[in-house]
């Protein structure tokens, strides 16, 4: 009876190490993924000084008080609109748009994500967040 009881909780902890064993391996593969999808180069916080919106509904042009990447504050920035379709970008711009001219007006910084490639003399936005200061 004492070895039946023995071998029942080997096989239970083995379960168990097996099932650490690949929580661990499942974290650690997601690890590497999320990092290896992120499509920023540099990231960094501003307040912004102009909004041109006479590119819509392709992009937005701004301009940012702080250095985005290899651009300097002050330098004009350009947020194209994402999305699969060319109706989704319209759209995502336009959402976009709304996001810039909320943050113009609080005053509220803006979280902003890029990479650098560089459309003509405009850096390249992937992604925008407002902060509440």
């Amino acid at each position: 009876m004492n070895t039946d009881r023995a071998t029942s909780i080997c096989r239970k902890n083995e379960s168990i190490m097996k099932r650490n064993c690949f929580r661990w391996i499942l974290a650690i593969v997601c690890l590497s993924i999320s990092n290896a999808l992120l499509a920023y180069e540099w990231e960094t916080y501003g307040t912004l000084m102009t909004v041109e919106a006479s590119y819509m509904p392709n992009g937005i042009a701004f301009q940012s008080n702080s250095g985005a990447g290899a651009c300097p504050a002050g330098s004009w920035l350009w947020y194209p609109g994402q999305g699969n379709t060319d109706q989704d970008k319209r759209d995502n711009a336009k959402s976009t748009l709304s996001l810039l001219l909320t943050a113009t007006v609080s005053g509220n910084m803006v979280h902003i994500f890029g990479s650098n490639n560089v459309a003509g003399n405009l850096c390249v936005i992937d992604h925008i967040h407002l902060t509440n200061n």
